[in-house]
């Protein structure tokens, strides 16, 4: 619901093992090798609008298989490409803005 206190979540997923990244619009933490971002979790406050087009994804990827599953592809492709994250995350925000834009039409 809320950035802070911060320890009701940063504690619980670092004993998971994420390591901590940076704090922006959000807190970012990253969990295995930090080049290749196996896993990446955005904890960002439930009302910021970065939190409604995040949830609106997930769920259009839930009730959508195929699109998932192209998104999946992308993902690969991208990984396979870059090795800097802020690359790679930019280089596939055009495609999830616009299953985001398709999700609320």
């Amino acid at each position: 619901e809320s950035y802070d206190p911060e320890t009701v979540y940063r504690v619980p997923l670092e004993s998971l093992g994420y390591v901590f990244g940076h704090r922006d619009e959000g807190h970012v933490f990253f969990a295995g090798d930090p080049i290749r971002m196996s896993t990446h979790v955005h904890v960002v406050e439930e009302s910021a609008e970065d939190s409604r087009v995040m949830v609106t994804f997930r769920d259009y990827l839930r009730t959508h298989p195929d699109e998932a599953r192209r998104y999946e592809q992308l993902k690969h492709t991208l990984a396979d490409r870059y090795s800097d994250g802020n690359e790679y995350a930019d280089a596939k925000s055009e495609y999830v803005r616009g299953v985001v834009r398709r999700a609320q039409s």
